[in-house]
């Protein structure tokens, strides 16, 4: 059976899938924080303005501050737990940007579905069968996961490297 989704399609679509959870406890997280923030300015002003970026749950982050929501500053009681958000935020970006091109390496050889039944490990291949690759479950390995790249010492270092946070994050559904 070969592929009818583009290889970037596919590969969005997992990565989409495997960080849904992740995005979601950050998102209560700056939930949290602005209901904190609120409480400590005596404001029912949904946001914040934080190192020239105002932060609103559910909406993200707006680049460019007006003079009004420097009225909304975040209080400096929650300087530090907004850092600590910020630089999750970071690191869930790059360790997106590694499976992302881990999964290119992976996948860029792969033409039918077996192809790619065969590269992935198990915990992203259950993300496909969750959404809607029911196929895939009545595929059978016929190659050992990341078959593709056994010949690239570079790429199979970094698909070693970043196996466990594809396992983590593929998990991270059950606690969010």
């Amino acid at each position: 059976m070969e592929v009818s989704l583009s290889h970037n399609h596919l590969i969005l679509h997992i990565i989409d899938n495997l960080f849904e959870a992740e995005f979601r406890r950050l998102e209560k997280k700056l939930t949290a924080i602005n209901i904190e923030n609120k409480q400590l300015l005596l404001t029912k002003i949904d946001g914040f303005l934080h190192l020239d970026k105002f932060y609103r749950p559910n909406t993200g982050t707006l680049m460019v501050a007006n003079k009004d929501m420097y009225k909304n500053a975040l209080h400096k009681n929650l300087w530090r737990m907004m850092d600590e958000h910020i630089e999750d935020i970071k690191n869930t970006n790059k360790d997106k940007l590694l499976v992302k091109q881990t999964l290119v390496f992976l996948l860029s050889s792969c033409i039918y579905l077996q192809e790619i039944r065969n590269a992935l490990p198990e915990c992203l291949v259950n993300i496909l069968i969750a959404a809607g690759y029911a196929s895939v479950s009545s595929i059978k390995k016929t190659a050992p996961t990341a078959y593709t790249i056994q010949d690239n010492p570079r790429a199979l270092r970094q698909y070693e490297k970043i196996l466990p946070l594809m396992e983590m994050y593929s998990v991270t559904k059950l606690l969010y």
